[in-house]
């Protein structure tokens, strides 16, 4: 009995195997199908990026863009800077001329340097159009940004008149067609460049594009007395980061070399006279705590006995 039932179940166990099989390989396809459904239904949510755009025009009248991207971590709040992605420039609204495209560096800042001789286009007002464009990744969303400055030419002279030592500057909006109409009613500071940071030393007021500035006579300078003075525009609305600057002769001449000073109270080394005193006071001090500790060694011992 027992034999018959194994070769029956012997018997219908390929058919069984092969029916298994079958099932599964149908089966399966339809699985991968539904979890492709599912993650195209539910695609991945991109971040919202942060982008910035500046500008900046130097002493060479050349100027510079400068895209900053960043995006705010929802749970921690923090701000990250990104690096590696790729900003394209532009200028102007009905003509548009293309700048280049530029990567982003360590601090998310991409550069983009415009040469002088470049012709940007200008609105009737004299505006100038920029923008910063990114087109988006499998990370971030696309973002843009744009900037509408005018032209503005700064000239700086430093001249003694009168024995006294003036800071003159003349400025000028450049506008539609090189039309030059100067500047009035502006208040332009005037700063002095120190080693980690700008000393402001006073401020002009332009009129009908020029002002004056008397230099005081109390700023330190290098050992040859040499300055750099600067005229600068810092995150105007309309003229954005804009400088100018010369270096001239007008410091206080300082020396930065240690003048040897002979021992006394105020310098870092002490006079004889208070280094054996003080040797003297702590050596006493200490003989004490030495002689108090003997005497208590010699109490917790107890009397000597004498032998009779």
């Amino acid at each position: 009995m027992k034999t018959d039932i194994f070769i029956n179940i012997q018997k219908n166990f390929k058919p069984v195997c092969l029916l298994l099989a079958l099932i599964c390989f149908i089966s399966i396809p339809r699985v991968v199908a539904q979890d492709d459904s599912e993650s195209e239904s539910e695609p991945v949510k991109k971040v919202r990026p942060i982008l910035k755009l500046l500008s900046n025009k130097y002493d060479d009248n050349s100027r510079t863009l400068i895209g900053i991207f960043s995006y705010k971590d929802t749970e921690t709040r923090e701000f990250f800077k990104v690096k590696g992605i790729a900003l394209n420039f532009y200028a102007g609204v009905d003509s548009i001329v293309e700048l280049g495209s530029f990567t982003t560096n360590e601090d998310g800042m991409a550069v983009c340097k415009i040469n002088p001789e470049i012709k940007l286009p200008k609105d009737e007002e004299g505006y100038i159009h920029f923008s910063v464009e990114f087109e988006g990744n499998d990370f971030f969303r696309a973002s843009d940004n744009e900037l509408d400055l005018i032209d503005l030419e700064l000239q700086l002279s430093l001249e003694i008149l009168d024995s006294v030592k003036t800071v003159s500057v003349k400025a000028e909006k450049i506008l539609a067609n090189d039309e030059r109409v100067p500047l009035t009613e502006v208040d332009l500071p005037i700063y002095v460049q120190r080693m980690f940071s700008q000393l402001k030393v006073g401020e002009i007021t332009l009129d009908e594009g020029e002002g004056s500035f008397e230099f005081p006579n109390n700023v330190p300078g290098d050992t040859l007395g040499m300055v750099t003075i600067i005229a600068k525009f810092d995150d105007h609305e309309d003229y954005a980061y804009l400088r100018k600057s010369q270096s001239i002769d007008w410091g206080v001449v300082t020396s930065h070399h240690t003048i040897y000073h002979p021992r006394s109270l105020w310098t870092q080394v002490a006079p004889i006279w208070m280094i054996v005193t003080l040797s003297i006071m702590l050596l006493g001090v200490w003989g004490h705590y030495i002689f108090v500790m003997i005497e208590m060694v010699r109490l917790k011992k107890g009397p000597k006995e004498t032998v009779q």
